[in-house]
């Protein structure tokens, strides 16, 4: 496979700056991505969100089915199937890094191989390593007369940062595997895209197939939702086949990673992409050492009250992108009336930039007895907001990390996003 340079940022970027701005305005959501005030690790938590674990994606082109080729003049017929006999994600590693050949334009991501057998996906990365059989029968009698067992590892990848995403399909027949007819075949590919997308090149030529010898490709796409405000989904497919010197070729068996989306909708942010699918979840915790936590204290309290917005399986919370509306929730949950302690701003949630705040919510206000507010009273259920004074810095931090998140995971207006607050 040619390697090629593929501009990715995979951290976070943040700017300087040296703009004042007050805790209340600064404690929600922001388009600036300044970093936070605070000395403590550039993270809210001690969990980083892009840490938590992948999910399967269930679509019924996840991973190859059987596939096969014409029948030849000579009554020779090649099939790509899936194999009975599967190799663990520890064995599908030690493959991946003892083989000969081909390195990977991006090295995978090691929780890649924690999971086989189905497309496992983040925000940003997408995942898919199984072992299948190419195998040549005699027909009609379908009698075997030669195959191969071979592992793949599919890796696709977006930017934030970037109007175009990339796909790596890598593949190598297991050693003691080939036998009979399927000795002298070569493996080829390709891949394109569908939706608002072009293919901007697919590089995966003929290749002799030879045991624990890696062969693949890669590809690029572009989106073509660059208009201010546009956003567009794409699918990629993935086709390989193989030739063998007896045989047509078989006929491509195909892989589908999850759908992408393209925007130019996030704040303060240009075009970029993210696999939609994954519901990304931002981490705050109550542990002293990071940025926040009175401001974890208060979401976790209020969301063990019954508040939407919990991970992992609370009911999402939605973003809200329009400023005044913003602005209107935290003005209907954060009143002018309530007294500020010195050093403490007033905290909301859910926040006022989700659709699930104070005004656009709606519901009664609760609090808590360490939150300052003694005329709010307490509450429960799924309906409503809670308030609490917290420490000014600890709000102000809160909320430029909630509007980094915002950022990197690209959540647009109405996107569902969680909340783990421990």
């Amino acid at each position: 496979m040619r390697r090629r340079i593929f501009a990715l940022i995979f951290g976070t970027m943040f700017i300087l700056s040296t703009t004042s701005v007050s805790a209340e305005e600064a404690a929600d959501v922001r388009t600036d991505n300044r970093p936070p005030s605070s000395s403590s690790p550039i993270k809210a938590a001690g969990v980083p969100s892009d840490s938590l674990p992948p999910i399967q994606y269930s679509s019924p082109q996840a991973a190859f089915e059987e596939s096969c080729g014409e029948v030849s003049k000579e009554g020779f017929q090649a099939c790509i199937t899936p194999t009975e006999t599967k190799l663990s994600a520890d064995e599908l590693r030690a493959l991946h890094a003892s083989a000969a050949g081909t390195q990977d334009v991006i090295d995978l991501p090691d929780w890649c191989y924690n999971y086989s057998g189905s497309w496992y996906f983040l925000r940003k990365q997408a995942c898919l390593i199984d072992t299948a059989e190419y195998i040549i029968r005699n027909q009609p009698s379908g009698t075997p007369v030669g195959g191969m067992r071979f592992s793949y590892w599919f890796f696709s990848f977006t930017s934030e940062l970037q109007r175009n995403w990339q796909s790596q399909i890598e593949f190598m027949p297991v050693t003691g595997t080939t036998w009979g007819l399927a000795i002298g075949s070569t493996m080829e590919g390709a891949a394109d895209c569908t939706g608002f997308c072009t293919t901007l090149f697919h590089n995966f030529p003929p290749q002799p197939a030879v045991e624990n010898v890696i062969v693949g490709g890669d590809a690029q796409f572009e989106t073509t939702a660059t208009n201010p405000s546009a956003v567009g989904h794409a699918n990629t497919e993935f086709r390989m086949r193989f030739k063998s010197p007896c045989c047509p070729l078989s006929s491509p068996a195909t892989s589908s990673p999850p759908r992408v989306r393209c925007d130019n909708a996030t704040p303060g942010r240009g075009i970029g992409c993210v696999f939609p699918d994954y519901t990304p979840t931002m981490v705050y915790t109550d542990d002293p050492q990071y940025c926040c936590p009175e401001v974890a204290r208060h979401i976790l309290q209020a969301q063990q009250s019954g508040l939407p917005g919990a991970y992992p399986s609370g009911t999402p919370l939605t973003r809200l992108t329009d400023q005044s509306l913003i602005d209107s929730n935290g003005r209907v949950a954060c009143k002018d009336s309530y007294v500020r302690p010195t050093g403490k701003s007033c905290d909301e949630y859910p926040f006022r930039s989700s659709w699930q705040g104070a005004r656009t919510g709606g519901g009664n206000p609760r609090s808590f007895n360490w939150c300052s507010i003694p005329q709010v009273p307490g509450g429960s259920g799924p309906a409503g907001y809670s308030v609490c004074m917290v420490i000014n810095t600890q709000n102000t931090d809160a909320g430029r990390y909630l509007g980094i998140f915002y950022g990197e995971n690209r959540v647009i207006d109405n996107d569902p996003f969680r909340v783990w607050a421990y």
